[in-house]
């Protein structure tokens, strides 16, 4: 949490817990919380360009041998295997082999993140992103990412009702379908009610949008 904010959440996490790392094969016992972000400003700026140093780590040390100083800080194998899992996240995609012999298979890609997030050791977001964005950037797609200059077509979704889950990414990481509320097409709702998900855990309005015009699918 940055050090400008003054609300104060609870921690996720419990002393004494056991953990692992979303990212690499880590895992740890939480001995201390601290109850708001106490690092500079300047590490909290730098942590979206994590994997641009980690392809210079690559770059210097192709095989993973050896050790380099990079940008005046010691690189050796251990940081090279981060960066390495950095770099693969990066490029990881995701997809289905839809429409398949038998027809279009409802829900491929939701389950292909839910699978991803909750046997694949990633996290959520992570999941959501190796299903879109990543693959957007992939074959140079204007949609994928939610930003000015972006196709307009999203899915708003929430964690399905009856999950033990609070949010729609903590659904994927335990595995479950997302619950899909609207899908916007062009800016405008196009569906809602869909048919083949569960209905989500919370009422989701979009304020100042008329979907009567919508349709369920």
């Amino acid at each position: 949490m940055r050090t400008s904010m003054k609300k104060i959440r609870n921690a996720k996490y419990q002393i004494g817990q056991i953990v692992r790392h979303r990212l690499y094969p880590f895992r740890g016992v939480v001995f201390d919380i601290d109850p708001v972000f106490d690092n500079t400003e300047e590490w909290y700026e730098a942590i979206p360009a994590e994997v641009a140093f980690a392809k210079k780590i690559i770059a210097a040390m192709p095989d993973g041998s050896g050790a380099v100083m990079i940008d005046g800080k010691m690189q050796d194998d251990a940081t090279w295997k981060q960066a390495k899992v950095l770099v693969d996240l990066a490029r990881l995609v995701a997809g289905t082999d839809q429409p398949a012999g038998s027809g279009v298979q409802p829900l491929g890609m939701l389950r292909v993140m839910a699978s991803a997030a909750s046997l694949g050791g990633i996290d959520g977001a992570t999941a959501v992103a190796i299903a879109t964005g990543n693959v957007a950037k992939l074959h140079d797609d204007a949609n994928g990412v939610v930003a000015p200059g972006r196709e307009a077509d999203l899915l708003v979704v929430d964690s399905p009702l009856g999950s033990q889950a609070s949010s729609a990414l903590e659904a994927l990481e335990i595995g479950d379908t997302l619950a899909v509320a609207f899908a916007i097409i062009d800016g405008k709702i196009a569906v809602t009610k869909s048919r083949n998900t569960p209905p989500p855990a919370r009422k989701i309005a979009l304020v100042g949008a008329d979907p009567s015009q919508a349709k369920g699918h």
